[in-house]
């Protein structure tokens, strides 16, 4: 009886430790199999940092375009007393705007009376390069004519002459740089509706993004309001044109 029981005994030891030792293999190979993990996360999130583009504006922006059209204010507000040239941070952002798009099919860009700043281009897109973009950063920095402080005259002209509804693979941003606006906004948006039309799917051919600049809002007396009104302006119509407004802090 001795002889059984402790032959019993040894039995269900043999099995215990063998529990023991399966639940602590298991273990390992969950702690093994956890820090695989953790490497593969590890790994991936330093890929992902290798490929995002540093720039300061919003994850809001869509950047699916392939056709850019950039409009700008360049009335005396949006530029330097001292020099009279367009600001550096305007140009810096435009240039910062490009470079979230490596690559695009053609680019414009108007001022903000739908003048071309690039006037041997006037009507056409400039197929993109590095030769085009300098060129436009150089275009900017020279450029003299003082627009007025509206946009809406120079976002009417990009609708109107580069909007492709035929072509589904032609897709367009406007990007308005300003910071100003004296009218009201309830017109321009309705007009800006029928130019720019949503399709069956609730889908613009033309997505409309602004940056807007403090220049204006951080000096205006409280009568004029002109840097609110181009703000709240751009809020609106970046929102019904699947875009984003940014407003720049300096």
């Amino acid at each position: 009886m001795k002889k059984n029981t402790v032959t019993e005994m040894k039995v269900e030891i043999e099995v215990l430790e063998k529990k023991i030792k399966e639940s602590l293999f298991g273990k390992q190979n969950l702690l093994v199999q956890i820090d695989e993990v953790q490497k593969y996360v590890a790994a991936q999130q330093k890929l992902v940092k290798l490929k995002q583009i540093e720039t300061e504006l919003p994850i809001g922006v869509p950047v699916e375009s392939n056709h850019l059209i950039f409009i700008l204010d360049t009335s005396g507000s949006m530029r330097d007393p001292r020099s009279g040239r367009i600001w550096n941070i305007v140009i810096s952002k435009v240039q910062e705007t490009l470079g979230i798009y490596p690559i695009v099919t053609a680019i414009q860009i108007l001022d903000a009376d739908g003048n071309y700043i690039l006037p041997p281009t006037s009507g056409q897109w400039i197929p993109d390069n590095p030769t085009v973009r300098s060129a436009i950063s150089r275009a900017l920095t020279f450029y003299s004519h003082h627009s007025q402080s509206n946009p809406v005259p120079g976002i009417t002209k990009a609708v109107k002459v580069f909007l492709d509804s035929n072509n589904l693979d032609k897709k367009i941003g406007i990007y308005v740089f300003g910071d100003e606006y004296t009218d009201t906004a309830s017109k321009v948006l309705a007009r800006i509706d029928k130019l720019n039309p949503k399709d069956e799917k609730g889908n613009r051919a033309i997505t409309i993004n602004a940056i807007g600049f403090p220049h204006v809002v951080k000096f205006e007396r409280h009568y004029t309001k002109t840097g609110l009104k181009f703000a709240n302006l751009m809020r609106e119509l970046t929102y019904e044109h699947g875009g984003a407004f940014i407003g720049i802090q300096n």
